[in-house]
C-alpha cells in the first residue's frame, strides 16, 4: 500500500509541474502580436487598427533579416499574407529591427478604408525575408455596414 500512495503523490506532483509549467519560462508565444480595431466601420470610412508586436529574447535569434509585419483585411484570411486576399493595411520591415538575443515590443497604428460592406478580418502576420511566419493574428473581425 505503500508503494501506491508514494506513486500517487508521485503523479500528483507531476500533474502539478505540467499546469504550472517551467520556473521562470516565458507564458505564451515567444512572438506575439496583438490586434485591437472597432467592432464596427462606416464603409469608405478611415479605419484605424492597433497592432502591438512583442517577442521574448532570442526570439528572432534565426530570422532571416529583415523581419516585416504584414497585415490585409479578408473576408477569411490565408495561410500566410501570400496565400491572404484583400486590401493591404501594412506591410513593412519592423523598425527598429529586432536585434539578436533581444526582447522586442513596437506599437503600430495603420489605416485603410473599406469599400465592400460586410464583415472582415484582420490577417496580420510577422515574416522574415524567408516568408517564415514567427507569429499569426486571425481573430479580430470588423463589420463594415453602409455609410
Amino acid at each position: 500500500m505503500r508503494r501506491i500512495a508514494g506513486a500517487g503523490a508521485a503523479l500528483s506532483l507531476l500533474v502539478t509541474l505540467l499546469a504550472v509549467g517551467p520556473a521562470g519560462g516565458a507564458q505564451g508565444d515567444p512572438v506575439r502580436i496583438n490586434v485591437a480595431a472597432p467592432k464596427v466601420v462606416a464603409a469608405n470610412a478611415n479605419l484605424r487598427i492597433s497592432i502591438k508586436v512583442a517577442a521574448s529574447r532570442g526570439a528572432f535569434d534565426i530570422a532571416a533579416r529583415p523581419v516585416r509585419l504584414r497585415v490585409r483585411m479578408a473576408g477569411e484570411c490565408g495561410g500566410s499574407y501570400a496565400g491572404t486576399v484583400g486590401p493591404r493595411v501594412y506591410d513593412r520591415k519592423l523598425s527598429p529591427q529586432p536585434t539578436k538575443q533581444g526582447a522586442y515590443s513596437k506599437s503600430l497604428h495603420p489605416s485603410v478604408r473599406l469599400h465592400h460592406v460586410g464583415v472582415q478580418t484582420v490577417c496580420a502576420f510577422v515574416e522574415d525575408s524567408q516568408h517564415r511566419q514567427f507569429a499569426t493574428s486571425t481573430d479580430v473581425t470588423v463589420r463594415v455596414k453602409r455609410s
